[in-house]
């Protein structure tokens, strides 16, 4: 049964009821002198600039859109961070920033002076079709100033709230956090990071509906004094390390009526979960629109080896798109793709040649690690190709037109890879087989003028031979000699 065969509406009617629908602390265009006084961080002195309080909220619309209400308020203590009165928001285009308010402080002889944001400080760029920013420049700020704004936009859904950041790359002096979750919603709760909290509570609540009564369980967390994120040497992306929760949905349960689980027990069942969607399933296993372009790409008298290479170069060369298209038929006959669309486009076309190719899913370098304990779609980012020929594996992505069959980019290199398959749970490392070298050899001799004489050699493997490649056919030999 799925959770749309309940009373959805009851459900989400009170998924997070407002226990502080507008605290004071919360009401923006009410700051005092008194509040913008400090002239540095109590905490950091170093600091260019710090939030002084960063609250957010979860809540439900009267459409049922989970919601995200944002309180910010951010001082400059000297110029090299006034970059920061920039502000950007994303939204998705069918659902627009809402309730947006932002001032501007300033203590001007003696007295506190007030800009206001205003239209003229606002202008919309658009991503893509489904999603785009609201881009704001605070008037009149300087060393000194103080920056406040609110506003309420439609982020993440009932099945991945949205992951809140205690820390950021200045300091907080004050993060806050509230969701509300009833009974019949088992969310995983999920916490990255080493900031101490200095509230950390879930209380219970309840409340009438109908006939039935309720229980809620109300979370309230908060960190102060939270230190500026400083990123680690060999941290593949920020995010691995900093202080932050979120909240993924387990299961729902209405006794007696549905019990569905939404969270994989392991990353084994995730694996299988996603190649039964028609996403992976129904696409790449079946692509009778290549059989044409296939006749032109493989030859009869080729091994399966050199074919296959034909094939990911033939997907290779294809245009490189942000706007991805309604599906690979229309991808492969544009002859252009996203970066998932061209490597499932390639798995799709070797599978139609009857090789033996099936997806993987990968975090980049900057999309951090894989949480090893909550197997989660969201904890991947990014799509490759593996090959298997003669029991020999090759991993491809065809996204990078000037990369070699069998050959990652370098921001695929992260850990291990996910098969998307129907089999046992398997993994496959992303170290490339290749070495990242180069190699000098040299014949020396020293001649009557005692200086040294003779040929040198430089041999560059992996990385560096790719790299050196591109420069060679930049450049040119002549020019590069």
């Amino acid at each position: 049964m799925k959770l749309t065969h309940i009373s959805i509406v009851c459900l989400l009617s009170i998924f997070f009821v407002n226990l502080d629908a507008a605290p004071d602390k919360n009401r923006v265009g009410k700051l005092t002198i008194n509040d913008i006084k400090n002239t540095h961080c109590p905490y950091d002195s170093a600091a260019g600039a710090y939030y002084i309080y960063s609250y957010g909220k979860t809540g439900l619309s009267s459409q049922l859109m989970i919601e995200f209400t944002h309180v910010v308020r951010l001082k400059f203590v000297d110029k090299s961070e006034l970059d920061r009165a920039n502000v950007t928001i994303p939204f998705g285009n069918k659902w627009p920033v809402q309730r947006l308010k932002g001032y501007t402080y300033n203590k001007v002889n003696g007295k506190l002076e007030v800009t206001e944001l205003k239209k003229e400080n606002m202008f919309k760029e658009k991503v893509n079709d489904e999603y785009s920013n609201l881009k704001l420049t605070f008037p009149n700020v300087k060393e000194g100033s103080v920056i406040e704004y609110s506003y309420t936009v439609a982020y993440g859904n009932i099945r991945s709230l949205n992951t809140w950041f205690f820390q950021t790359s200045i300091p907080v002096l004050h993060s806050e956090y509230h969701v509300l979750i009833p009974e019949y919603f088992v969310y995983q709760k999920i916490m990255d990071g080493f900031i101490g909290l200095d509230v950390a509570q879930v209380e219970n609540e309840s409340m009438t509906w109908g006939d039935e009564t309720i229980s809620l369980q109300y979370h309230q967390y908060i960190a102060t004094k939270v230190p500026a994120y400083e990123e680690e040497a060999f941290s593949p992306a920020e995010t691995d390390n900093i202080s932050k929760i979120g909240f993924e949905l387990r299961a729902v349960n209405v006794p007696g009526r549905i019990y569905e689980t939404y969270l994989p027990s392991s990353y084994g069942k995730l694996a299988q979960k996603l190649m039964k969607s028609e996403y992976w399933n129904q696409e790449i296993n079946n692509a009778p629109w290549a059989k044409d372009a296939l006749q032109q790409i493989v030859s009869d008298t080729a091994d399966a080896l050199t074919n296959a290479k034909h094939i990911y170069d033939y997907i290779k060369n294809f245009k490189k798109s942000e706007e991805s298209s309604n599906n690979l038929k229309t991808a492969f006959r544009d002859k252009k793709g996203t970066d998932t669309e061209l490597n499932r486009m390639l798995i799709a076309v070797l599978r139609q040649a009857e090789y033996d190719a099936v997806p993987v899913r990968i975090a980049t370098y900057n999309h951090g690690r894989v949480n090893p304990f909550y197997p989660m779609n969201k904890n991947f980012n990014f799509t490759i190709a593996r090959l298997t020929i003669d029991d020999k594996e090759y991993l491809l992505d065809a996204s990078e037109e000037d990369h070699q069959f069998g050959f990652l980019p370098k921001y695929c290199v992260n850990g291990r890879g996910l098969v998307i398959h129907e089999g046992p749970e398997e993994w496959v490392d992303l170290t490339p087989s290749k070495l990242n070298r180069k190699i000098f050899q040299a014949k020396l001799k020293l001649d009557e003028d005692n200086l040294l004489v003779g040929e040198l050699a430089i041999k560059h493997s992996g990385y560096k031979g790719m790299a050196f490649g591109r420069t060679m056919e930049d450049m040119g030999e002549e020019k590069y000699l």
